[in-house]
């Protein structure tokens, strides 16, 4: 069972003068919702308040599991409509746009979400990436299996580019409704929305939808949405040829050095030995965002060199998709299956590679979880790419 909402809160932000209680319920909302890993990883999800006639989103670089009023941004919501009724848009022109609609010019850039936030007709908003939604959506049956579970309760939407490409979707869709009320919006290989009058309610009617699909999945496959408990850290000194070569090779390949950990249980174990793992995990990830951190796909086996082979090979095939040049990131693995090292993260930091081996450990119980329900897809290769390489992150990149 998931975390309730209750009249305290452990971690709530001191009320100070000109503090809106409607601000600080949005961030007690998030810090909620943050503090279930099933439902938000890493920076993941966001939240939004409408007030008057401005909205205060979560802003970028803030994490969901320890957000404070401080960490949403105040928007003017004619000039985030102003932004929407345009029929396209770049990436940087989206982010120069919501810079511009700022209340305050020195706050944090808010979310790439930001106007699918504004355009709901609710106060409050909440974004998730919860594993039991992904789990639906991420197979072959998931108009099925949304149907069952949820009936008329949510919007079911395919997948499509974050930012203003969903919030037009999003807007063409919800004006289809015609009156018909729903709960929730699910985005396939995404995540869910909420909404209500309040943070509140709009979180009770998150916990309420993922519940119904965990129970869903848990009465079909028997998979349930919880830490292992057999889980456990493998050091150097339990595996140090292996670890030690995989990062060896891995930082050769990446032009700078990572760090190699690994998590060991028998669920990891069953999961890499798996006479069909190359090709479940070869689909692609469970959703979109973790390609950024762990590239589209892992390694399975040792075969590093191969593996960097087959990484320029997708660059190649993709490049053209973009308008602009790019330039490939490293072809070094960041994820690694292994029959005796269970699943090995790489990273640039040690925080890097426990993010990555996170991330993971909850993708092979999303991807176990819809293979058992039908069979497991992922978005195709090419839309991975375009998240993998969107402007954003080619401007970190030449930054850099």
């Amino acid at each position: 069972m998931r975390t309730r909402w209750s009249s305290t809160d452990p971690d709530a932000v001191p009320v100070g003068e000109g503090l809106s209680q409607d601000l600080i319920e949005c961030a007690r909302a998030s810090r909620l919702l943050g503090s279930d890993s099933y439902l938000v990883l890493h920076g993941g999800g966001n939240s939004s308040v409408k007030i008057g006639q401005a909205i205060y989103v979560k802003a970028s670089g803030f994490d969901m599991r320890t957000i404070g009023p401080e960490g949403f941004s105040g928007l003017d919501r004619a000039a985030l409509d102003t932004l929407l009724a345009r029929d396209t848009m770049t990436d940087a022109d989206l982010v120069s746009g919501l810079r511009a609609a700022l209340l305050d010019p020195v706050s944090a850039t808010p979310s790439i979400e930001t106007l699918l936030h504004n355009l709901l007709p609710f106060r409050s908003v909440l974004h998730s990436h919860a594993d039991p939604i992904v789990t639906l959506t991420d197979n072959t049956d998931a108009h099925a299996l949304v149907a069952e579970v949820f009936g008329e309760d949510v919007l079911l939407l395919p997948y499509c580019m974050p930012g203003f490409e969903l919030a037009k979707l999003v807007q063409n869709e919800w004006a289809k409704l015609e009156g018909r009320e729903v709960r929730g919006i699910v985005l396939a290989h995404h995540g869910l929305f909420t909404f209500g009058d309040t943070a509140q309610q709009a979180y009770e009617r998150q916990i309420d939808l993922i519940e119904r699909a965990e129970r869903f999945i848990l009465q079909r496959t028997g998979i349930e949405f919880v830490d292992d408990p057999e889980e456990a850290e493998l050091s150097w000194k339990d595996a140090p040829v292996g670890l030690r070569s995989l990062a060896v090779r891995g930082s050769e390949l990446a032009g700078t050095p990572l760090i190699a950990c690994a998590l060991v249980s028998p669920t990891i174990a069953a999961f890499v030995r798996r006479a069909d793992v190359t090709d479940i995990t070869q689909r692609g990830p469970s959703t979109l965002e973790h390609v950024i951190r762990t590239k589209r796909v892992p390694q399975v086996g040792a075969d590093v060199d191969g593996y960097a082979q087959a990484y320029a090979e997708y660059f190649l095939r993709n490049q053209s998709r973009s308008a602009t040049p790019l330039t490939m990131l490293d072809p070094a693995p960041r994820v690694i299956l292994d029959p005796v090292l269970g699943i090995v993260s790489l990273g640039r930091t040690d925080k890097d590679a426990r993010i990555v081996q996170d991330i993971y450990r909850h993708t092979i119980r999303v991807i176990a979880a819809a293979e058992a329900l039908s069979t497991y897809l992922a978005i195709t290769e090419g839309q991975s790419f375009d998240i993998e390489y969107w402007d954003l992150e080619q401007a970190k990149l030449h930054r850099a």
